[in-house]
C-alpha cells in the first residue's frame, strides 16, 4: 500500500505569486510615501512663505518704517539672505539663528531665510554649506532663498514687483514667494500653474505685465463683448443690492469670528482674558460693563475697544504668530456711533484717506464690523458669564 506524506513548503508557483503581491505591495507603499513626503514639504514652503510675510508686516507696524537693509532691496525683487534676513532676527519676528554677539544669522540660518528642500542640503553639509551647493541641478541654494518686495511709498499696495521677470501689484505691506522645489522661478502667470508658492492669493493681485502677450480684439469679438456686457450688466444690476449685503454680512460674520478666536488664543497663552480697561487689570469683568443678569456681564464700548487693542498690542510683539490679521479689521474714530458713521479699513486709517486724510492712532480707534444695509460702522458686542468663564464676541 503506498502512503503520501503532505508537504510543508511552498511549491515554486506559490512562493513566486508571494514575492509578485510583496513587490507590488512595496512599489505602492514607496509611490505613496513620496507623495507624502513632497506634498509636506510644500505645506512646510507655503506656510514659511505665509509667516515670512506676516513677520515682514509686523516690523512695519511695530517700527513704522522699513528697516533701512529690508528697504534697500525690496522695492521690486529683494532676496532674504544673510545680510538682509537680519532684522526679522534681532526684533524677535521670527525664530532664526544668530551667531554669539548676534551681528548675523548663523547656524543653520547662516545663508539666510531658505525653503524646505534648501534647508534638507544645508542639514546635511553642515558648516561647510555654500550659496552655490547644488539642491537639485542646476538650482544652487541661491535658488531657493525666499523673495520679497515692500509697500515703500506706504499706500498699502506693494507696486511693481519682479516676480519671475513678471510685474505685478499686490495689495499689502509685504510680499514673499519662492521657486519651490525645482528652483526655477517661472513668470507670475505661469508660476500660478506650477509650483512656485506665493503668500498673496490670486486674487489680490492688482495686475501682471511683462511676460503676457497682449492681443487686440478684431470687430466681431469687440461686438461679441459688448453684447455680453450688456447681459451681465442687467444681470449684476438686479442683483447688486442683494449680493453687497451678503458680502458686508460674511465680513461682519468673519471679523467677529477672527477676534473671538484671537480673544481664545490670547486665553491660551496667558491663562487670563485680555485687558479691557486699559490699565492692564485682566480677568475681572466683575468689575465692568452692564449687568444682563447675576451671571453676566455686556462690556462697554470702551472696554470692548481696549480687549481689541490688547489683541493687537500682543500680535505685534509676537511677530510670526500674530492673534489677529490686523489688515482685516475694521474701524472708526473714536467718537458717538450713529447712522451717518463710517468706517475704514484698519492700514487706510493709520496712513489716512481722501476722506479722513488725518492719520489715527491705534488709540484712537474703535473696532467693529460693517453694517449690512449700508456699510456704516457698528460696533462689537461682548458679554462675559461667570459660571462658564467665557468672553465670547456678537454682533
Amino acid at each position: 500500500m503506498n502512503t503520501h506524506k503532505a508537504k510543508n513548503g511552498f511549491t515554486l508557483i506559490e512562493m513566486l505569486i508571494v514575492i509578485g503581491i510583496i513587490t507590488v505591495l512595496v512599489g505602492a507603499s514607496i509611490s505613496a510615501f513620496s507623495k507624502m513626503r513632497s506634498s509636506a514639504d510644500r505645506s512646510r514652503a507655503q506656510e514659511l512663505v505665509h509667516n515670512t510675510a506676516v513677520a515682514l508686516t509686523a516690523i512695519f507696524q511695530q517700527e513704522g518704517s522699513w528697516p533701512k537693509r529690508l528697504a534697500a532691496n525690496g522695492a521690486s525683487d529683494g532676496i532674504l539672505d544673510a545680510y538682509t534676513a537680519l532684522p526679522l532676527a534681532k526684533g524677535g519676528y521670527m525664530s532664526l539663528t544668530m551667531n554669539s554677539d548676534k551681528s548675523a544669522l548663523g547656524g543653520l540660518d547662516k545663508l539666510g531665510i531658505v525653503d524646505p528642500w534648501a534647508a534638507a542640503v544645508i542639514k546635511t553639509k553642515g558648516d561647510s554649506a555654500s550659496l552655490s551647493d547644488m539642491v537639485n541641478t542646476p538650482q544652487t541654494i541661491q535658488d531657493h532663498i525666499l523673495h520679497y518686495a515692500l509697500d515703500l511709498d506706504g499706500d498699502g499696495i506693494v507696486d511693481n514687483a519682479s516676480v519671475g521677470g513678471e510685474t505685478v501689484s499686490v495689495r499689502a505691506s509685504a510680499i514673499v514667494w519662492c521657486a519651490g522645489k525645482d528652483g526655477k522661478m517661472e513668470p507670475y502667470t505661469s508660476g500660478l500653474k506650477k509650483d512656485d508658492i506665493y503668500s498673496w492669493p490670486p486674487g489680490q493681485a492688482r495686475k501682471a505685465k511683462g511676460h503676457m502677450r497682449r492681443k487686440g480684439f478684431t470687430i466681431v469679438e469687440l461686438l461679441m463683448v459688448v453684447g455680453i456686457l450688456s447681459v451681465l450688466m442687467t444681470i449684476v444690476t438686479t442683483a447688486a443690492a442683494g449680493a453687497l449685503k451678503q458680502s458686508r454680512e460674511r465680513r461682519a460674520d468673519a471679523l467677529v469670528a477672527m477676534v473671538q478666536a484671537g480673544i481664545a488664543t490670547y486665553y491660551a497663552q496667558n491663562d487670563e482674558w485680555p485687558d479691557f480697561d486699559g490699565e492692564g487689570k485682566t480677568g475681572n469683568y466683575k468689575l465692568g460693563g452692564d449687568e444682563i443678569d447675576p451671571d453676566r456681564y455686556e462690556l462697554t464700548d470702551t472696554e470692548c475697544d481696549n480687549v481689541v487693542r490688547e489683541l493687537i498690542r500682543k500680535s505685534v510683539s509676537q511677530g510670526a504668530n500674530p492673534l489677529l490679521d490686523v489688515t482685516g479689521l475694521f474701524v472708526a474714530r473714536q467718537g458717538a456711533v450713529t447712522s451717518k458713521t463710517h468706517g475704514m479699513d484698519f492700514m487706510q486709517a493709520l496712513k489716512g484717506t481722501k476722506r479722513s486724510p488725518e492719520k489715527m492712532k491705534i488709540a484712537q480707534m474703535m473696532f467693529g464690523y460693517p453694517n449690512q444695509a449700508d456699510g456704516r460702522f457698528k460696533r462689537f458686542k461682548m458679554i462675559y458669564s461667570i459660571p462658564t468663564d467665557q468672553l465670547t464676541v456678537s454682533k
